[in-house]
This record gives C-alpha cells, structure tokens and sequence, in this order.
C-alpha cells in the first residue's frame, strides 16, 4: 500500500486557498509559500518517509527570498499534513530558485 494510500485525498481551503493535493508531494517536488513582509519560502522535497507511529514526513530544502536576498536555510522537515497545509503553491525549479 502506498504511503498517501490514506493521506491522497484533498484537504477542505483555508481562507479561500485551495490545497495542494498530497499526491503532489514527491522527491524533487517544489512548493512555495509567501510569509510575512513579502518573504517567500520555498521548499524542494528532499525525502517522503514515514517514521515509527506511522506519521509521514516531508524533508525539504528550504530557501528564503526577500527582495534581491536570498537565505539558504538548509535542510528542514514537517510532518506531512503539515507541509500541505503550510505550502500551497506548486512551482517549478526554474521559477523556485531564480538568482536574486
């Protein structure tokens, strides 16, 4: 059985978002959020993996971008539900990672 076998299906919107599916979190997957002050905060999926207990987590690379500064903050991880509710734009590598 697949790890999203139970976790696939869509989660109700926030605030009139509309979330990501978690079929979309995969390895090399990237997502991004726009925080506080305009900083966006983007997340390329390093690893999907379920610890003991049977909780899925996400281990992404995570990058802060404000204006023309950009912040490597390394490695990070979430439990899934979590992820989804926090990222929910899908985004591509080009459009993720342009040099500021």
């Amino acid at each position: 059985m697949s790890l999203f076998a139970v976790r696939a299906g869509r989660r109700r919107p926030v605030f009139g978002k509309t979330p990501i599916d978690a079929s979309q979190i995969k390895t090399g997957a990237t997502f991004a959020r726009t925080g506080a002050r305009d900083v966006v905060e983007t997340a390329e999926i390093i690893s999907v993996h379920e610890h003991a207990g049977g909780v899925a987590h996400v281990h992404y690379a995570c990058r802060l971008q404000h204006a023309s500064t950009v912040l490597d903050k390394g490695p990070r991880t979430l439990a899934l539900q979590a992820f989804v509710e926090r990222f929910q734009k899908p985004v591509t590598r080009s459009q993720a990672f342009l040099k500021g």
